[in-house]
């Protein structure tokens, strides 16, 4: 028997948890990067330039600026999870979302286009 017939809705899917583990994964693997390390570099470079002999300070620069990064991107992790859960839940108005953002960024591109390339636009 078909159970939409007999009144018996069935459960609701759930909904995927947050998985922090897998964010912090990547919020590690992202965090090495050769962006982050040159800033790193430059970071200790500095310091021993000012502090020759204190290693201590070295080494909670380094420890401060690695769990900034790991911290920032862990943020951004979470805030995309949330962006594209509340993208999910607007599925109904998602098509006029997107065609929305699809207009917008058309406009944009030309605009920037306009402001780059002022020849392109030249009539003659």
């Amino acid at each position: 028997m078909d159970n939409l017939h007999i009144g018996i809705n069935p459960a609701p899917p759930a909904k995927p948890r947050l998985a922090l583990p897998k964010i912090a994964s990547l919020a590690v693997a992202d965090a090495v990067n050769p962006c982050a390390f040159s800033v790193l570099l430059l970071l200790l470079v500095s310091i021993i330039a000012y502090n020759p002999g204190n290693r201590r300070s070295i080494f909670y620069a380094g420890l401060a600026f690695i769990g900034t990064v790991f911290g920032v991107y862990f943020v951004y992790g979470l805030v995309f999870i949330k962006f594209f859960q509340v993208i999910q839940a607007l599925a109904p108005g998602r098509f006029w979302l997107f065609e929305v953002l699809a207009v917008a960024a058309g406009i944009l591109s030309a605009l920037e286009l306009r402001r780059t390339c002022p020849f392109c636009f030249s009539i003659t």
